[in-house]
């Protein structure tokens, strides 16, 4: 699927002036390379059918059709709290390749149940990836400290930290 996004945008992008957005005429001819890859299982409970375009202002929007397996009175409660936002925003925001995309679209998810009854969506926009940025190297920061680095013991346990409680000290 990645080399047919790629590829699709590639060509895309050598017709455009300006990469901010593009037509919803050129996100068709997208979603016309794409669905070639589709349907495509993506779970144990779901596959994506295929592709489609939204016309919007500033940009138009890529919508993937998902399909649960089930009927929408066999789903969980919240069927849409199975849905992994995150790796998709992750993908969206962390592949250069689907970065670039995800400049010039906002990204949509649209799922069904197995008969066709709409159960839910989620939209991503590029905004999206500034939090998802940051928070992650936040976490990043702490979780890969290098080892000469940890954080002080209570003041009352380490002469060292001089009443430092809580802070980060060299060793």
């Amino acid at each position: 699927m990645k080399k047919s996004l790629a590829l699709a945008f590639s060509l895309s992008l050598l017709a455009m002036t300006n990469a901010h957005a593009i037509s919803t005429a050129e996100c068709s001819s997208l979603t016309s390379e794409l669905n070639k890859n589709y349907p495509s299982r993506i779970n144990n409970f779901m596959t994506i059918t295929g592709t489609f375009c939204l016309p919007g202002s500033p940009k138009p929007t890529l919508a993937y059709r998902g399909k649960f397996d089930q009927r929408k009175s066999e789903l969980p409660p919240n069927p849409m709290a199975s849905i992994d936002t995150d790796t998709q925003l992750k993908g969206w925001c962390t592949d250069p390749e689907q970065l670039n995309v995800f400049k010039l679209l906002n990204i949509k998810y649209i799922y069904y149940d197995r008969e066709g009854a709409y159960v839910g969506e989620v939209l991503h926009k590029i905004e999206s990836c500034r939090f998802w940025l940051q928070f992650n190297l936040v976490l990043s920061d702490i979780t890969h400290q290098t080892p000469e680095w940890r954080v002080s013991q209570p003041a009352t346990q380490c002469r060292r930290c001089a009443g430092l409680h809580g802070v980060d000290q060299r060793d």
